[in-house]
């Protein structure tokens, strides 16, 4: 499922490309996406992730601490949430600023909430599986590429 939710991530990131593109050269034909502006919306989103959140991080902390977990145990099982977070504040900054469209952009924040709330193994599955498509893609690519042939003349 966490690469389903990836790939849906990436199609969404893609249309955010193509529009970007459509400013640089108009009147493409076969591409059209109802533009609304995120410019406000996600800002807000941000801030009320950010108040609903801390109450409830806060709480964990306190029973962890409690239960005399150590730190670096405690963020472990964090790090998916806080690279969640950051990404979420890298797509608000770039929606601001370059005026991203609404629909891509919740659909890039909604998959990757999603993901985030996978634990940390099933991430270090993930990426491990990606590297072995990614090498399975390249070597196959580099042998069977009609552009690494020469023409026959």
């Amino acid at each position: 499922s966490m690469g389903t939710l990836f790939a849906f991530a990436l199609v969404c990131a893609g249309v955010l490309v193509l529009q970007e593109r459509d400013k640089i050269q108009p009147r493409r034909p076969g591409f059209r996406v109802p533009h609304i502006a995120g410019t406000l919306i996600i800002p807000l989103l941000l801030a009320a992730y950010m108040i609903m959140s801390f109450p409830h991080e806060r709480a964990e902390w306190s029973e962890a601490t409690a239960k005399g977990e150590s730190v670096l145990s405690y963020l472990y099982h964090k790090i998916p949430m806080l690279i969640f977070l950051v990404l979420f504040i890298a797509v608000t900054y770039f929606t601001v600023r370059r005026r991203w469209s609404l629909i891509p952009v919740l659909g890039i924040l909604t998959n990757m909430y999603l993901m985030s709330e996978l634990s940390t193994i099933n991430w270090i599955r993930f990426l491990i599986w990606c590297g072995i498509g990614l090498a399975i893609y390249f070597l196959y690519s580099r042998r069977n590429s009609k552009l690494n042939t020469s023409p026959a003349s």
